[in-house]
């Protein structure tokens, strides 16, 4: 089962991996909205994530997304709110 990263203060659903559309769904099942293959379908991205310390002390850590695969970064599937 697919890996879900849960994230503060964002809009988006973020599940470790480029999985399929339907795995996205049932690793989101433990957000509070309900998501449907068909309804999402093109609006899912498969990018690549790094964690990077914040600069802002608001948080430990902030994750940034990349198109490409580069050194320290690891695959994702995205779905923005």
């Amino acid at each position: 089962m697919a890996e879900v990263i849960f994230l503060l203060d964002t809009d988006c659903y973020v599940v470790k991996g480029h999985v399929s559309d339907s795995e996205f769904v049932e690793a989101c099942k433990h957000y509070p909205v309900e998501l449907e293959v068909g309804e999402i379908k093109n609006d899912i991205e498969r990018v690549y994530a790094r964690w990077v310390p914040d600069s802002t002390g608001e948080y430990d850590m902030r994750m940034y997304f990349e198109n490409k695969p580069k050194r320290g970064n690891f695959p994702v599937t995205v779905l923005e709110y």
